[in-house]
C-alpha cells in the first residue's frame, strides 16, 4: 500500500472512518494499523493461487529507504522464480 501517511491522515482527520466503506472492518476508527492490515488481509484472502505468495508493504513513496527495501525484494522474487524456473533451485 502506497501512501499510508495519506491513510493515516484520512483514518485520523477526515471524520470517514474505514468502516463507513466497509462495514466488515471490526477495529477502532481511528486505528490506523488495524486499518492498513485489514486491507492487506482483504487483498491476500483474495489470492486464487494458494502456491503464490502475496507481500504486502506499506509504503511512503517519498521514503526512498522504504521503496529501495520493496524493489530489493520485488528482485530477489524475480530472480528466486526464475532460478526456479530453470531449476536452480
Amino acid at each position: 500500500m502506497n501512501k499510508i501517511d495519506l491513510f493515516q491522515d484520512k483514518i485520523l482527520h477526515s471524520g470517514r472512518h474505514l468502516r463507513l466503506y466497509l462495514p466488515q472492518f471490526k477495529g477502532a476508527d481511528c486505528d490506523v494499523d488495524a486499518a492498513a492490515r485489514f486491507i492487506a488481509a482483504t487483498f491476500v484472502s483474495l489470492n486464487k493461487t494458494p502456491n503464490k505468495l502475496i507481500y504486502h508493504h506499506f509504503t511512503t513513496a517519498t521514503d526512498t529507504s522504504n521503496i529501495q527495501v520493496v524493489f530489493q525484494v520485488v528482485m530477489d522474487t524475480i530472480i528466486k522464480e526464475n532460478l526456479e524456473a530453470v531449476s536452480l533451485l
